[in-house]
């Protein structure tokens, strides 16, 4: 007896004999859905889909007759990266232009690009690692390396400031007394060849009867050191000769004219102030104040050097003195005649 069996159909099977259903025997196999659908839906890894990319690219330019040296020629790349793409290679190259290259050749194939991209996937951010908080130790150690430069500089460097500045402030002191009582001895025994004069004109209450200046000795500012004379260089000869000589006749003596000039100086504004008389003495050589007055009795032609010529006032022997750029505040330098007259350096 023959049977006819076609092979299309499922075997009947029993399922007591072999502990399986029908349905488990006829449902078709896991990869059979899966060849039916278009490469475009598969959830491929990387790799994979690279394969797949460069599967239907390589197909697509074999159909359309492209050598792999015409595409590169007509993209301007290497064909050994038409090579690497069709060959799914492209971990070869740099992620940030494998998505050019794809679509770049698909374009020149006349494929749309979209779906081959879709099919590479991104790769994943590297995971973030947790940054842990700095230890509190070394923020104590910080804290305590700053209160020690701290306090090694107020130990060390401060304290033998402060000493320089009041070991040099004595020194200062010192100088400046003992240069005022050289100044003073000075102008005694240089009799009346020269005189400084000093004053304010601001008002005193204490001295608002005595309207006549001060006349002190000539000051350190006046006199510096540098310019003091060696004693022996300032006493007149004469003056010596005088001495053994019987005294000259008082009538004479009262006819003679006073060969000295009077010059006036006030300041109605701080500056720099710099005096000579004719042998070059140096009779002023300081930082006035605004309101200060002085007067100097010495030979003309006097020197001056102002350095601000509207904050002074000058007058000679009693007359105004008038010179130009008086009414600016530059430095001006001039000589004083005897007559008045201005005379420019």
């Amino acid at each position: 007896m023959q049977i006819a069996w076609n092979h299309n159909s499922p075997i009947p099977l029993r399922q007591e004999s072999y502990g399986v259903s029908a349905e488990m025997i006829t449902k078709p196999a896991p990869g059979a859905e899966v060849a039916d659908q278009r490469p475009s839906q598969l959830t491929l890894s990387v790799g994979r889909a690279e394969e797949q990319v460069g599967l239907t690219l390589r197909e697509q330019r074999l159909k359309r007759r492209i050598s792999i040296e015409r595409a590169a020629a007509a993209l301007k790349l290497s064909s050994v990266i038409l090579d690497d793409l069709e060959k799914g290679t492209l971990d070869r190259h740099p992620h940030l232009y494998r998505r050019g290259y794809v679509r770049n050749y698909a374009r020149f194939l006349g494929l749309d690009p979209a779906p081959l991209l879709r099919l590479i996937e991104e790769d994943e951010a590297p995971p973030l690692r947790p940054v842990l908080p700095a230890q509190r130790r070394a923020v104590k150690l910080d804290r305590f390396l700053k209160i020690a430069t701290y306090a090694i500089v107020t130990t060390v460097i401060i304290p033998p400031i402060v000493w320089i500045y009041i070991q040099g402030g004595w020194h200062l002191m010192d100088r400046d007394s003992g240069t005022e009582r050289g100044a003073s001895v000075l102008a005694e025994r240089a009799g009346p060849r020269s005189t400084v004069t000093t004053g304010s004109t601001r008002p005193d209450p204490a001295d608002a009867g005595d309207s006549q200046p001060a006349t002190v000795p000539v000051t350190a500012s006046a006199l510096p050191l540098s310019s003091i004379r060696p004693m022996r260089d300032l006493v007149d000869p004469t003056a010596q000769v005088g001495a053994d000589a019987e005294p000259a006749d008082e009538t004479a003596a009262s006819a003679a004219p006073d060969p000295r000039s009077s010059l006036v100086i006030e300041l109605v504004d701080d500056s720099w102030l710099e005096v000579y008389d004719a042998d070059g003495q140096r009779l002023e050589y300081d930082l006035l104040r605004a309101g200060e007055r002085r007067v100097y009795i010495a030979e003309a032609p006097f020197r001056l050097l102002l350095g601000r010529a509207n904050a002074i006032t000058l007058s000679l022997d009693g007359k105004a003195v008038e010179y130009e750029g008086q009414d600016r505040g530059d430095v001006s330098s001039f000589e004083l005649l005897a007559d008045g007259a201005v005379q420019r350096r």
